[in-house]
């Protein structure tokens, strides 16, 4: 799959409730988690754009959600429908609080898209990571009408059109190259990890 035909979108426009404050702006080593976010997004896809609303700083297109506040799939709908107008062929989609994803992983997610399957979803850790995500431009038309039947969470959503599951070796915070920061704990533990990693 050639990154030209890839939309890439940092969703970054929930509440951050249980942080306390806008995460993505929160610091990790001195950077901020979207701009790591970006740096490890942006080689991975041949366009890049922040779902959600503008930060400071930021210099990517917005795509403003068509309806705030409904969680991360309102921001994967406009996503695809940005893609769709744009005759791009997939939307990767990457957490703004989950700074350690691998440098390879839309092109993993991509050959693991059988031609049956709407999204492949990266699973590591034991767990399955919803937002770290490669989906199909075609399946807006089934996302929006699962939308319309007042789904909203992108488990759901992707059961919908069809998921395939890729497994990733561990690795990062608590054994996941997908560690998400949720909480000011959650960044304690990310910063120590990445000091010890420095260190190595």
């Amino acid at each position: 799959m050639e990154k030209s035909r890839i939309l890439g979108v940092i969703l970054a426009g929930g509440g951050s409730s249980r942080f306390g404050g806008d995460k993505a702006l929160a610091l990790l080593g001195g950077k901020s988690l979207l701009s790591r976010v970006i740096a490890r997004a942006r080689p991975q896809v041949g366009q890049l754009v922040l779902s959600g609303f503008a930060r400071p700083g930021i210099d990517l297109p917005l795509v403003r959600d068509a309806e705030p506040e409904q969680g991360p799939l309102a921001g994967v709908l406009s996503a695809l429908r940005w893609a769709k107008y744009s005759s791009l062929d997939f939307v990767a989609t990457f957490a703004c609080d989950t700074p350690f994803f691998p440098h390879d992983t839309i092109d993993r997610l991509a050959r693991h898209l059988t031609p049956d399957a709407g999204v492949a979803v990266a699973k590591s850790g034991g767990a399955t990571h919803h937002a770290s995500a490669v989906w199909r431009t075609a399946s807006l038309a089934l996302l929006e009408t699962s939308y319309a039947l007042e789904i909203r969470s992108l488990r759901q959503a992707q059961t919908a059109v069809r998921s395939v599951e890729v497994e990733f070796p561990p690795g990062g915070p608590e054994g996941s190259v997908f560690f998400n920061i949720n909480t000011p704990a959650d960044l304690a533990a990310a910063e120590n990890w990445l000091a010890k990693a420095q260190q190595r």
